[in-house]
């Protein structure tokens, strides 16, 4: 896993309760999310902010903390002279990735292919603002809003009562409920959907066309799991019809005459009774029955 100062192995925890410690002052992404981490395993008794040497000796554990790494002695920073260590693809470690490498496993069921998955999406992002190697945003331009800034802006603001302790302790919680979810998500696009995809292609009669009996974002799975669909038909997610979305804009686009168009200039539009609408960008159009849809996808395929 790139150049490393120490082991990324899962530390199997012991189900004794923890003292865990990082540093007091402005919370910032990384250590809030390595505290999500704990929290989503249930492993912490008490968390504690200080950078006190004292205070540090007193916690089982230490992130984000201390100027050490070292899982043997459970402290995870990366602030130290030479780092925690860098990922394969050149991504360093902040203490969010350190935790997760160390303790997330578990919440993965142990599979290494979801936890990666996850470290991917969501800690790679979190450590890469936090060390300053971000290479996808120019600085200054202002063009994302994203999670580490989310977090650095629920900071009590100057001239404030507010207990800052209380509120890192409700972020961590954002963040513990965050980790948990993103884990689902990658296990439903990881181990649940592959298998639907088969049972469904091997019940598909129409050549190009997949029919789903479930909501989901479809897309960023077909091209992976179907590469020879080029349309698809599921129901939307609150339940007010079926959709029709082409899986390749490029490749097969929905009618130019449709986009924009809804109720009776649908309905004109597209000769499909119960058509509804078709978004402005041309990708995405919609029934209110599965035939309907299906008729619709029928069109488009035809072009």
């Amino acid at each position: 896993m790139g150049e490393l100062v120490n082991d990324k192995l899962p530390i199997r925890w012991s189900g004794e309760k923890l003292v865990a410690c990082t540093h007091s002052g402005r919370f910032h992404g990384d250590e809030i999310h390595a505290a999500g981490v704990l929290a989503a395993r249930g492993m912490v008794n008490e968390f504690r902010r200080s950078r006190d040497p004292a205070v540090l000796a007193t916690c089982d554990l230490r992130f984000d903390v201390g100027y050490m790494y070292d899982s043997a002695t459970m402290d995870f920073d990366h602030h130290q002279d030479g780092g925690a260590g860098v990922r394969d693809n050149g991504v360093p470690y902040a203490s969010a990735g350190l935790i997760w490498a160390h303790f997330g496993h578990e919440l993965c069921n142990d599979d290494a292919e979801v936890h990666a998955e996850v470290d991917r999406i969501l800690f790679q992002p979190i450590d890469a603002r936090d060390v300053g190697y971000d290479k996808h945003i120019k600085a200054g331009q202002g063009l994302v809003y994203g999670i580490s800034d989310d977090i650095r802006r629920r900071n009590p603001p100057p001239f404030s009562d507010v207990n800052s302790d209380a509120v890192f302790l409700e972020v961590v919680e954002e963040a513990r409920r965050r980790i948990v979810a993103e884990v689902a998500l990658v296990t439903t696009d990881l181990r649940i959907i592959p298998p639907y995809i088969e049972r469904m292609l091997a019940v598909a009669d129409t050549p190009g066309l997949l029919v789903l009996d479930i909501a989901y974002d479809w897309p960023k799975v077909m091209q992976k799991y179907a590469p020879n669909i080029s349309v698809i038909v599921f129901p939307s997610e609150d339940e007010s019809g079926w959709r029709v979305q082409s899986v390749n804009l490029q490749k097969r686009p929905l009618p130019r005459l449709w986009a924009g168009k809804n109720g009776a200039d649908m309905v004109k539009a597209s000769g499909v009774a119960d058509a509804q609408f078709c978004n402005a960008k041309g990708y995405l159009a919609s029934a209110q029955s599965m035939e309907g849809a299906v008729a619709l996808a029928e069109i488009v395929l035809r072009i």
